[in-house]
This record gives C-alpha cells, structure tokens and sequence, in this order.
C-alpha cells in the first residue's frame, strides 16, 4: 500500500516522501498535476484605452499569468461561465493586480501587489478582462503547480571498511555524511544528488550510494488559487476519472 509522509507544508508550497509507488505513476501524478487540475485564468481582455510603453498584447499576456482565486463548484471547467474584470488608470503609477475590480468578489487575484505595467504622466490604461475555467494542458496560464519529484537516494555505510578518515564528509557538497557518535552518519539523506564523489574517495565498499525505486521526494508549489494539497487531491480525482473513462470505453468495445 502506498504511504505518504509529508516533511513540510509552507504557504503555496508542499514536500513530501511518496513510499511503494513507482515512476509510471509518480510521472502520471506530475502531469495530472500541472496539466488536468482546472484552474481559472484571464483568457480574453478588451482595451479601450492603452497608452502605455508596452503593446495590448503584452500586458493581456501578464493578465493571463496573475493567479486568480475562485470557487470550482459555481465555475466548473466546460461551463465557459466567466468573470469580467475592469480597470481604469491614469499614470504616474504603478498598475498592479489589486487594481482590478471583479464582477465576482469570490474571484480576484491571490497576490494585489502583482505589477502589470508602470504608467508615466498622461499615460492611461482602460480595459475589460474575461476570465475562465482551463486546464494547463490548454495554456500555461492555466497551470495549476509546478511539480518535481526523485528517486530517494539509498546510503549505505559499511562499518567494517569505513575507516572514519572524515574524506567523504569533507567532499560531500551537500552536508549529507557527518559524523556522530565518532562514526560516519547520513543526515537529510533527501539532499544528496547522487554525485558519488564519497564512494570515489573511500575504500572500496565502504559507501554505497544508489537510489529507491520505489521511494520518491515530491515537492509541489501551487501557482494558481488552491493549495498544494488540494493539487494532489485535485489530480488523483482527475486521473480516476480518466481511468474510468478509459476501462468503460474498452468494456463498452468489448461487448
């Protein structure tokens, strides 16, 4: 059975060890993750007035970027429902996020102080933005999160041949190998890259670094409304759909 233990939950940002999976469905996770959780994003933006050093397509491009907040159970993806965002501005500023007014107040951008364009004096900017439900696998301004994940790195130490000459600690560029008890250790053994270079410089056998098959560190950092969390639930929702889908086309096919 898979188990998941969380190592930390920050902000927008999610780390965690995944144990008894394997990289067919760690890559699946990562893809559903980025790529099939619906999002809401800024899709269609009307100018009325744009005088500014930076062309309408430039600032719609920034628009579709901002992060919006919203409510998956009133703007469900295919429903096409939007919401309208306005903005008037007349320079010396600076146009950032908050700025715009929404037609919903559920939705509206996560961060106010996102900056879209710096206006001089005499210079305006005038428009109405559409936003609507999308998956990132349509446009990047849908993208949910931002998703890595590793192979847990395994660290064996020999005692017999490990003659605590402290070169491994020394080489090691992430401060994996230290020393406790008068012995060599591992500490944070998730930071190691694999580089080696502690089996290069001891005797032979005496470190052995390779990695889990099935063991894997996540780290997932939500770019859009939800939490990092509700990414992953999000996503394994998602691929459990599909997989229904998947197994009632071929039974259907089979009949």
């Amino acid at each position: 059975m898979m188990k998941i233990k969380v190592l930390e939950e920050k902000g927008k940002r999610l780390k965690m060890i995944v144990s008894e999976a394997d990289n067919r469905f760690m890559n699946t996770l990562r893809r559903f993750s980025y790529g099939e959780v619906p999002t809401m994003a800024i899709d269609v933006v009307r100018f009325q007035e744009n005088s500014s050093g930076m062309y309408d397509e430039i600032i719609a491009h920034r628009l579709g970027l901002i992060p919006l907040t919203y409510d998956d159970k009133i703007y469900s993806y295919g429903s096409k429902k939007k919401v309208t965002f306005v903005l008037e501005k007349e320079g010396p500023c600076i146009v950032r996020s908050g700025d715009m007014r929404s037609t919903d107040d559920s939705v509206k951008p996560i961060y106010d102080n996102i900056p879209i364009v710096t206006l001089i004096e005499g210079q305006k900017l005038k428009f109405e933005a559409d936003a609507i439900v999308g998956k990132g696998k349509e446009h990047a301004k849908w993208q949910a999160s931002i998703f890595g994940y590793k192979n847990m790195p395994s660290i064996r130490i020999n005692k017999k041949k490990c003659t605590n000459c402290d070169r491994c600690i020394e080489v090691c560029p992430k401060g994996v190998l230290v020393k406790k008890n008068g012995s060599i250790g591992v500490e944070n053994s998730v930071n190691c890259d694999l580089c080696n270079r502690c089996v290069e410089v001891c005797p032979d056998g005496a470190i052995t670094v390779d990695y889990d098959k099935n063991s894997f560190y996540v780290d997932v950092e939500s770019v859009c409304g939800f939490s990092a969390r509700d990414i992953i639930k999000k996503a394994l929702e998602e691929m459990n759909l599909h997989v229904n889908d998947i197994s009632g086309k071929i039974s259907k096919a089979l009949k």
